[in-house]
């Protein structure tokens, strides 16, 4: 399914910006702060749990959680605060964490599975693309005291939808 690019877009009062389905582009800083660190809302799209089925996204890809046999682990934060490695999630609804898993997970465990030499070839043959560089944005945390934030590129949520 093609992404429809939107013709008009919007900037609300506190600075977000939408399209004219109402579909949020690029969160402002108090927005995001407001739904994403201290709400609920989905960390990609920013869609309300009581709009839409939510279910949880591990930071970690459940693949390399299951490969690395990390599920009981601790990891330990640059804040200091530790975390179960298979409890370390964000609220994801199921659009876009289903999105998520077919755009990039799937492709990198598989390309993963084939070892060293089959990354190396991609990379040469491909370059570090597009999909590469937004899973690595999207799973790199950003901590403020005990609330998880994450960096969410304008342009990442509109691969989704």
């Amino acid at each position: 399914m093609e992404h429809q690019r939107s013709s008009h877009v919007y900037q609300l009062p506190d600075g977000t910006v939408i399209d004219e389905t109402r579909k949020i582009l690029l969160f402002s800083g108090e927005r995001f702060i407001s739904d994403i660190v201290e709400g609920d809302c989905c960390f990609i799209c920013g869609i309300s749990p009581n709009d839409v089925e939510f279910n949880r996204e591990h930071i970690l890809p459940d693949w390399i959680l299951s490969r690395y046999k990390l599920y009981d682990k601790q990891i330990h934060l640059p804040n200091e605060v530790g975390f179960n490695c298979g409890r370390y999630t964000v609220p994801c609804c199921k659009p876009c964490n289903s999105r998520m898993s077919e755009v990039f997970e799937r492709p990198i465990s598989h390309l993963h599975s084939q070892g060293f030499n089959a990354i190396s070839e991609h990379v040469r043959r491909d370059g570090f693309g597009k999909q590469e560089r937004l899973l690595v944005t999207s799973i790199i945390p950003i901590y403020t005291g005990q609330r998880r934030c994450f960096c969410v590129l304008a342009k990442l949520s509109s691969w989704l939808h």
